[in-house]
């Protein structure tokens, strides 16, 4: 069975996605702060992370960087309210490396609010 870490800070995110994925055949763990999110990527393997960004104790770009360096790598897609768009003005919240990071490590992006449709197309076969 096909494993996936959904990691959000609003847990009702978690859980709807946690129930949409489990319906189609996906074994779900969720994370509402980054630290424990953390610690299940690095003690557990996954083969899709659903990564917001912002996060408590840990941001989401340092869980990306963590996951990307293990062995057997998740993909990880990364679902967020933030704007990613290449731009100095676009979200103060992360800088132009920042941003060119994410788009660097991730296997893609997807931004709240989005259709289920649109999620698992960004997921694709795993």
């Amino acid at each position: 069975m096909r494993r996936v870490l959904i990691v959000d800070d609003d847990k009702e995110m978690c859980e709807e996605l946690s129930d949409i994925l489990g319906h189609i055949g996906y074994e779900t763990e969720t994370a509402t702060d980054g630290g424990k999110a953390l610690s299940l990527v690095e003690r557990n393997a996954y083969d899709l992370v659903l990564l917001d960004l912002k996060l408590p104790s840990v941001g989401g770009l340092e869980i990306l960087r963590r996951a990307k360096r293990i062995l057997l790598a998740p993909k990880v897609v990364i679902v967020t309210g933030s704007s990613l768009v290449l731009t100095e003005e676009s979200d103060a919240e992360l800088d132009m490396d920042s941003k060119l990071e994410i788009r660097r490590l991730a296997d893609g992006i997807v931004t709240k609010p989005f259709s289920i449709d649109e999620l698992l197309e960004k997921i694709g076969p795993l």
